[in-house]
Order: C-alpha cells, then structure tokens, then sequence
C-alpha cells in the first residue's frame, strides 16, 4: 500500500491554482479530496458531539453498573480515537508536501492505531459484559465485577500501546527499510491486524450478538409477564445490540481490506485500490454512531 513518500506533493498553498486551472483530471482529483476531507470532519464533529452527550447522560445515571462504567469508557475511547485522527486529515487528503508534517506523522498514525485498537477490544468487552448479564444473571455480580472490568481496561490500554509499537519503525529514518521489508509488512501489518484488530473481534462480537438476539426474541415470547426491571434489561440489550450491529458492518468492511492488504503483500502486487481511505472511513463512522 502506498505510504506518505508515494502520495503526490501537493501544498494547500497549491489547492486553490489547482481548482481554478490547470487540467481537468487534477481538478475533479482536487475536488474529490476536499470533499472527502470536509466528510471526515463532519463525521468526527458529530462523533466528538455525541460521545460528549452520552457521557453526560451516563453520568447522571444512579446506577454505577459495569455497562455504564464500559459505556463511559467507550465513549472516551471513540473520543480519543476521533481526536487523534484530526492530525492525519491533510495526510489522508494527500494535501501536505510539508517535511516538517512528515517527521511527525508517523508518531500521530501509532496514538490514532492505539486509540483505534483499544476502542475495538472495549467494544468486545462490553459485549461480553452484556452476554454474561443476560445468560448468566445469577452469576454475573460475581463474574463481572467493577474491579475486573477496570482491571480489563488498564491491561486492554497497555496492550494496544505495546502491540501498535512496531509502527514506530514508520518515522521517515527507517521508513524505507520498513516498506522493502515485504516479510514484515505481511506478517505484521496485514496477518496479525486481521487476527486482533479485524478479524478476531468482528467474530466474538457477531457470534455474542446472536446469542444477544435470540435472547430478545426469547424474552419477547414472555413479555407480558415481565417486570419493569427485566424490560429494562431488554432495552439496554436492545442498545448494545443496535451499537454492536453497526461494529460489525464497519469491521467487516475493514476485515475485508486486510485481506486485500495481505494479497497484495503475498503476491507482490498493488491492486491500485484506494483501500486506506475506505477503512479509515470505516473506523471513524463506527466511532462516531457509537452514542
């Protein structure tokens, strides 16, 4: 895949000579850009929007339960996840040229990679959280506990710090080396991303939201027997069902942008497919509907 040495040097001082003249292919590819980009920073202002909202709610509830701790925890992590993507906008767009910008770069793709990788392995948990509540009721005070959750987080946060360690070797030093390295690319940014960023997560949380579903429709056949408590867990679990289905259509798509990854690493060929853009698109949609 093409890194930030491969993307056309164009400045945002050349933005505006390139929409009034020139040819009309750089003028629609021009146009095409900025589009893309004024998206990107409509999804992340709604996103950021929204996930302030839904702390704000979730603070005010009584209840100090593993699902609203999660949920709070998730909406953080969406947050950061957004936040730290608005450094990358000009890279993504290919608008900068800047040496300076490409010095940093790299160390503003491993926060937004580590951001990305703990926001999806939060969202695992808080399906797992939910599973256990809803199939295991009895003993889920005890299973999931507050101690264990927040024990879960802080190992999750280190994990994703260290697993995202390698792209430090993207820094412009050594980014040559990285990218002839075609063993390393293979295994590291395309085999294992689609293990345990894509691929692994995206089958714990469909497998557990089935098993979410079905017990709705169980708890629906039932419903004119039920307390107000038990249809308010089925609310709740209607929520996490709704957040989980809208993670999965988003991985999916980014599981299937791996796989193209690791083909074209394998077989050593470059499919020419703007594949970045739309997985980067992918994750910030997720953590943005994610309130």
């Amino acid at each position: 895949m093409s890194g930030l040495h491969d993307r056309p040097n164009i400045s945002f001082n050349n933005v505006s000579g390139l929409l009034d003249g020139d040819t009309k292919p750089r003028n629609i590819n021009q146009t095409g850009a900025i589009i893309y980009i004024t998206l990107l920073i409509g999804i992340i202002i709604f996103g950021v929007i929204g996930n302030i909202l839904s702390l704000i709610v979730l603070k005010k509830e009584h209840e100090q339960s593993t699902r609203v701790f999660l949920l709070k925890t998730l909406a953080i992590t969406d947050t950061l996840f957004l936040i730290s993507y608005i450094g990358l906008i000009p890279e993504d767009g290919s608008l900068v040229s800047d040496d300076t910008y490409g010095d940093i770069v790299w160390l503003l793709e491993y926060l937004n990679k580590t951001a990305s990788t703990l926001t999806t392995w939060v969202i695992v948990l808080v399906t797992i959280d939910r599973y256990i509540h809803v199939a295991k009721p009895l003993r889920a005070p005890v299973i999931a506990t507050m101690k264990r959750m927040r024990v879960a987080i802080v190992t999750l946060t280190v994990i994703a710090f260290i697993y995202n360690s390698p792209r430090v070797l993207k820094q412009p030093k050594i980014d040559d080396a990285y990218h002839e390295n075609i063993h390393f690319v293979a295994i590291y940014e395309c085999a294992l991303d689609l293990i345990f960023r894509h691929g692994g997560p995206v089958i714990t949380v469909t497998i557990l939201n089935i098993k979410l579903i079905n017990s709705v429709k169980q708890s629906r056949i039932h419903a004119e027997h039920e307390s107000q408590e038990s249809r308010e867990k089925r609310k709740q679990t209607l929520t996490m069902i709704s957040i989980l289905s809208v993670f999965i259509v988003c991985s999916l798509t980014n599981t299937s942008i791996r796989m193209i990854d690791l083909y074209e690493s394998i077989a050593n060929v470059d499919l020419d497919l703007t594949v970045n853009k739309i997985e980067k698109f992918g994750l910030l949609c997720n953590s943005a509907c994610n309130v």
